[in-house]
């Protein structure tokens, strides 16, 4: 498994925890955006700490 994410395509074989474990190491910023069937969530990262989280299925609205 890869420890880092690319900047497009499959995530199958990257391990999840090891890549944001790098991205808040390397204090990394911008966003992160996963897409299948017309669905979408997403991670906005500022200096390696997740800032906002979102996606386009209602029940997962962070503000509820």
């Amino acid at each position: 498994m890869r420890a880092d994410f690319e900047p497009a395509g499959e995530v199958r074989s990257v391990d999840l925890l090891a890549a944001f474990v790098s991205l808040w190491r390397e204090r990394s910023s911008g966003t992160l955006r996963f897409e299948r069937d017309g669905g979408t969530a997403g991670f906005d990262l500022i200096e390696g700490q997740v800032h906002r989280v979102f996606s386009s299925e209602p029940q997962f609205d962070t503000a509820a």
